[in-house]
């Protein structure tokens, strides 16, 4: 016979630290393979996003983003990333801030623990924009980007 061991939450033998929580519930993990550029400043979906629904209202979603070769053509221009908890922008980043007319960076990685305070189902997703119009920027050159989403106990 087969045993099973089903729980809302974990919590230390010593308690959970302040600030902190218990333990992982859930992992989500999306990639996206093709590559995405902008010629605007106009917030463009970059196609990568995961959903996850909590269990309990008081647990927290570290969000991990990954992003592959990102890179621009002109200078005085910056690549913008946003990302969103459905319709709710949490997380703002500029890269690529140089004078040089093309530049590259091997890949951005943002962390950001978020707080959605709900059992119902949240997608989260990242869009980009090239903020000041000026030639070409692009994301995910090298086709690999990935969103993580792990439910933290609160």
């Amino acid at each position: 016979m087969a045993s099973e061991l089903r729980v809302d939450r974990i919590i230390p033998v010593n308690g959970v630290p302040t600030g902190g929580g218990g333990g992982i519930i859930k992992v989500v993990q999306s990639q996206v393979a093709s590559s995405v550029s902008s010629t605007t400043s106009t917030y463009a979906d970059t196609g990568l996003s995961a959903s996850i629904t909590p269990t309990s209202s008081s647990n927290k979603i570290l969000v991990i983003v990954y992003t592959g070769h990102c890179s621009k053509t002109a200078a005085d221009t910056q690549i913008d990333f946003k990302v969103f908890r459905d319709s709710t922008e949490i997380y703002f980043f500029s890269s690529l801030n140089t004078n040089s007319a093309v530049a590259d960076t091997s890949n951005i990685t943002i962390h950001y623990l978020d707080s959605p305070a709900t059992t119902s189902s949240i997608t989260y997703k990242t869009q980009l924009r090239n903020r000041d119009n000026v030639g070409t920027v692009a994301a995910n050159l090298n086709g690999s980007s990935e969103i993580t989403l792990m439910e933290i106990s609160g």
